[in-house]
């Protein structure tokens, strides 16, 4: 079924595979294996949280909370939850992904037609910021949030039962923590990988052990 048109103010996610560029060169059977995963994965957690739309293109999904009558907070609820299960769906086949989160303008229109040409048209400024924000990121496994002037109307990091704390400019969900305590112990792991040299495998391991009971 067809996304519906959208246009409007929404939180908008890119989410992409880490390290796919790679797996492509090495493996290519392996790598179309992947994508396969990530676009089932994520059509099936939308299947069942039909406030969030997205599409997915190659190696990058692209997803929006699509109720305009919710509250910043909720539009902002319903995605995490979105990118939460696709995630641990995603770790436990051995796949990561690096997600990033902006708000703003966002349009989504459904099949343009210009002559011989069919598109769908993507834009706004949400989208960009999300996408451009990605080129940046360095955590892999992280979802990371642009900061906003609408965080001064309710507290992000104090939304109830999501671990986000705010880092320089940046605001980072933990969708791999439970608690504050939790957070702690991921934080100091998790860096202490992080700087090393080979750190992609043991890194996909790490989060892997953490979500996989």
């Amino acid at each position: 079924m067809p996304l519906k048109d959208f246009a409007g103010k929404t939180f908008v996610a890119f989410i992409d595979i880490s390290g796919f560029k790679k797996k492509l060169q090495k493996d290519k059977e392996e790598a179309i294996k992947t994508l396969s995963l990530f676009f089932n994965e994520g059509y099936k957690v939308l299947n069942h949280n039909k406030d969030v739309s997205g599409l997915f293109i190659s190696d990058c999904g692209i997803l929006y909370a699509n109720k305009k009558d919710d509250n910043n907070q909720t539009k902002l609820k319903k995605l995490l939850n979105v990118i939460k299960e696709i995630n641990i769906n995603l770790i436990k086949k051995d796949i990561i992904l690096t997600t990033n989160i902006a708000y703003g303008d966002f349009i989504y229109k459904n099949k343009i037609e210009l002559g011989n040409l069919e598109k769908n048209l993507m834009t706004g400024n949400a989208y960009v910021e999300a996408y451009l924000d990605s080129s940046k990121m360095k955590k892999v496994t992280h979802c990371r949030i642009v900061d906003n002037p609408i965080f001064t109307d309710f507290d992000i990091t104090k939304l109830h039962g999501y671990i986000i704390e705010k880092e320089d400019t940046y605001y980072y969900y933990y969708w791999q923590c439970k608690d504050q305590t939790d957070l702690t112990d991921f934080k100091e792991k998790f860096n202490s990988i992080n700087n090393e040299d080979s750190k992609f495998k043991r890194l996909q391991d790490f989060t892997k052990k953490r979500i996989v009971l």
